[in-house]
């Protein structure tokens, strides 16, 4: 759409820029998968904003520090088919985001299964995605027929069928 805006001489609003920048961040995993163009588009994007607008922006709510903090040490850890996979239940998608931004990559994390009220949102790195997301995982969310959107497996909660296709996974 930006790109389309700037051949045809449309100006777009800041908040509509702004609004992009956000969806770049999450789009790409908290910037783990950007390459160079991202940050070339976010650089335009931001405009006259700071990058710390964004990440207000993507944790909007409180997040309870005692409560998160309990929520992490439930964490359950499984080494699978060479995998390292961490399932844990979160109160809502910023808890999600914030374990993502700050604990995937320093806990060697392949794969993440959360658990939020809305039902199983997954995150997977990305050299993973292919191999694990779309050969094991999805065919699973059509078998047992449950409704996808923005990463969230809707009304599903029993992550034990993800565990159990992740171990037919073949390296």
């Amino acid at each position: 759409m930006y790109d389309i805006s700037l051949e045809n001489n449309i100006k777009l609003s800041e908040e509509m820029l702004f609004s992009f920048a956000v969806a770049l961040y999450t789009d790409t995993a908290m910037f783990r998968t950007a390459r160079s163009t991202e940050f070339l588009y976010l650089s335009k994007f931001l405009s006259t904003k700071r990058f710390e607008e964004v990440l207000e922006t993507i944790y909007f709510e409180k997040i309870g520090r005692k409560n998160f903090v309990n929520q992490i040490g439930n964490t359950e850890f499984y080494e699978i088919n060479g995998l390292s996979i961490a399932v844990c239940k979160f109160n809502n998608q910023d808890e999600y985001y914030a374990f993502i931004d700050g604990l995937f990559d320093a806990l060697s994390l392949d794969v993440f299964i959360s658990i939020i009220p809305e039902g199983i949102k997954v995150h997977v790195k990305k050299r993973h995605v292919q191999k694990i997301y779309h050969r094991i995982l999805v065919p699973l969310q059509k078998r047992l027929n449950v409704k996808r959107g923005h990463g969230i497996w809707f009304d599903f909660y029993n992550y034990n069928l993800m565990l159990d296709a992740l171990r037919e996974y073949k390296n």
